[in-house]
C-alpha cells in the first residue's frame, strides 16, 4: 500500500545497483508499493558509468556496498561516477558504516527496515 496521496507522481527517480538479480526484485518489488517512488533502473555495480547515469537521471541511487568489487575502494569508485554527472542523485550505501552514507547498516547497527529506506528515498 502507498502513503501517497491518490493520483501522486514519483518524486524520487530510483536506480538500484546490485549485483545479484533477486535484491534488485525484492528493492523493486518494497519500493514497488509506493505512488511516489518509481524504480527507473537496474544495474550492476560493474555497469554504472556517468553517462548511464546521466542517461537514466535519477534522483536516488542504492547500492549494496556488500556487492561493490573492493569493498571500500570499489564503493568510492562508484561514488565518483556518481557525484561527477550534473545534478548528482543522493546515495544510499545499504551495508556501509562511517562514509557519509544516507542508510547505515552494519553488524553493530539494527537493520534497517521498509520505512527507514522509503524515508532517506523522500529527504529532499
Amino acid at each position: 500500500m502507498s502513503d501517497a496521496a491518490p493520483g501522486a507522481r514519483a518524486t524520487s527517480r530510483v536506480l538500484i545497483v546490485y549485483r545479484h538479480l533477486l535484491l534488485r526484485d525484492v528493492l523493486r518489488c518494497l519500493l514497488g508499493g509506493h505512488d511516489d517512488i518509481a524504480v527507473v533502473g537496474e544495474l550492476t555495480p560493474e555497469e554504472v558509468t556517468a553517462e548511464r547515469l546521466a542517461e537514466i537521471a535519477p534522483t536516488a541511487v542504492i547500492v549494496d556496498r556488500q556487492v561493490v568489487r573492493d569493498g571500500y575502494a570499489g564503493a568510492l569508485e562508484l561514488a565518483r561516477s556518481v557525484l561527477s554527472i550534473d545534478a548528482p542523485p543522493r546515495l544510499i550505501f545499504l551495508g556501509l558504516r562511517d562514509a557519509g552514507a544516507r542508510i547505515v547498516t552494519s553488524r553493530e547497527t539494527a537493520d534497517v527496515g521498509e520505512a527507514e529506506l522509503i524515508g532517506a528515498l523522500r529527504e529532499e
